[in-house]
């Protein structure tokens, strides 16, 4: 099927980095092992298409802490924090092999929990939230 593939759409150090689309791949089969498929690469069932759009983004703001000083005053300081972490999409298409069209999709929405890059608690977390309703009753 034309346009069956994995891809992912991002920073350039994620968009380059196989061991990322390797890791989705491996937490996809082993998923859908759970849920008594069998990965075949002879005679499919179905095709599986993987999408990931993420985004670098930066949380700042101030912590107020305070200084206390002579006769029992204080004064707010604001300590300045920032941290940074990913956020974006995955789309997962399900498609059938025979007639190469999508017979099932999942998205979902979210972020990282590790700064800038997909740990495997994150891919298994996401992936496991995206195939939760497959397959369709």
């Amino acid at each position: 099927m034309s346009g069956c593939e994995f891809n992912i759409e991002g920073p350039s150090y994620l968009a380059g980095d196989t061991s990322i689309v390797h890791s989705f791949m491996r937490e996809i089969k082993s998923q859908l092992q759970d849920k008594g498929f069998t990965y075949n690469d002879e005679t499919p069932d179905f095709l599986i298409n993987l999408h990931v759009v993420a985004f670098e983004k930066e949380v700042g703001g101030y912590t107020p802490y305070h200084i206390y000083g002579q006769e029992n005053d204080f004064t707010p300081f604001l300590a300045e924090e920032s941290y940074q972490y990913l956020e974006g999409s995955l789309i997962i298409d399900i498609a059938n092999y025979k007639t190469s069209t999508v017979v099932w999709r999942s998205d979902v929405i979210g972020y990282t929990d590790s700064g800038k890059v997909f740990s495997e608690k994150t891919i298994r977390h996401v992936i496991s939230k995206a195939l939760r309703q497959f397959p369709p009753d």
